[in-house]
């Protein structure tokens, strides 16, 4: 990469005046993943890297024109400005309040869930437009969330072991709940064998959660969930965005569609929904196979059904 010298001022102004963003040199650090900022302790500069890269520095600005709800979510939470800079409360596992545990194990249980009934568990405290921001997805609406979630674990399970949880107040009335420990991902799944004994058992990732809670922690709902991987590089912004569309958003679409096939691997969670609704819809039918169909068709092409409610 080419590297160009500069004052950390000049280089905060130039990022500023090119990309026509607002920001301070704190949020600069923080927010800019492709431009980077990084200070020389002698000579008091910053570093700005022009490489391939850099082209995709855009990027924040491209998610406030293209997905506006996802930028202006993040920003709230992440935004250094936002987050009170002190009165941080620290707990360790095993010692939090109740409403840090209900936010805590609520978000956990959509990395350890199997089931679709486990995923669907923790949905009522999640956003209707909740902002999921983990590797390898970026995506948001929570039906999207728990289908993203659960096509993954045909892939890997997942298990996060918490170490430290910080509680910061961001504005008025809403929280940031940062989750440091490691994610445990075990990539040998019975369906992919024998072509995942190569890998490893389990793969220790270093990470952490940022929750954002609008509202109480007692009470509140949870608009965002991001992970930041320590160890491990993180996908660029449109390859996240690009495996929520196809993991997340159009599987949700088509759900009644390939919620059939769960149950010749044991999970019976759709089965089970659509007799219920298949009760309220035609108690008395004459042809149940004719008003099923429909009631599939209805489903797909209208969106308005949510198996996850």
């Amino acid at each position: 990469p080419r590297r160009i010298y500069i004052s950390a001022d000049h280089a905060l102004l130039l990022y500023r005046k090119h990309f026509h963003v607002n920001l301070t040199f704190q949020s600069a650090l923080r927010c800019s993943t492709f431009v980077r900022f990084s200070a020389c302790v002698h000579c008091k500069a910053a570093i700005l890297d022009l490489d391939s890269q850099s082209i995709m520095s855009a990027t924040g600005l491209i998610d406030h024109v293209v997905r506006p709800h996802v930028a202006q979510t993040e920003q709230k939470y992440l935004d250094a400005d936002n987050v009170a800079a002190t009165g941080a409360q620290t707990y360790i596992p095993g010692q939090w309040p109740a409403g840090v545990n209900r936010v805590v194990s609520n978000v956990l249980a959509l990395f350890e869930a199997s089931t679709m009934s486990e995923h669907c568990a923790p949905m009522p405290i999640l956003a209707k437009n909740v902002v999921w921001d983990a590797p390898p997805f970026l995506l948001s609406r929570k039906g999207s969330v728990r289908v993203s979630a659960y096509l993954f674990k045909f892939i890997a399970k997942q298990r996060f072991v918490p170490s430290l949880v910080q509680v910061r107040r961001v504005g008025m009335n809403s929280h940031l709940v940062e989750v440091s420990g490691t994610l445990l991902v075990y990539p040998r799944r019975t369906i992919l064998l024998p072509a995942t004994l190569l890998l490893p058992e389990a793969i220790p990732v270093r990470s952490t959660i940022s929750i954002g809670v609008n509202g109480s922690l007692d009470t509140g709902m949870v608009e965002l969930v991001a992970v930041k991987w320590h160890n491990l590089p993180s996908l660029p912004n449109f390859m996240r965005a690009g495996n929520g569309l196809a993991f997340g958003t159009v599987p949700h679409l088509l759900e009644p569609l390939w919620s059939y096939l769960p149950e010749f691997i044991g999970d019976d969670f759709y089965r089970r929904k659509r007799e219920a609704t298949f009760q309220v819809r035609h108690p008395n039918s004459a042809m149940p196979a004719f008003d099923a169909a429909k009631d599939v068709v209805k489903d797909t092409t209208s969106g308005v059904m949510d198996y996850g409610v």
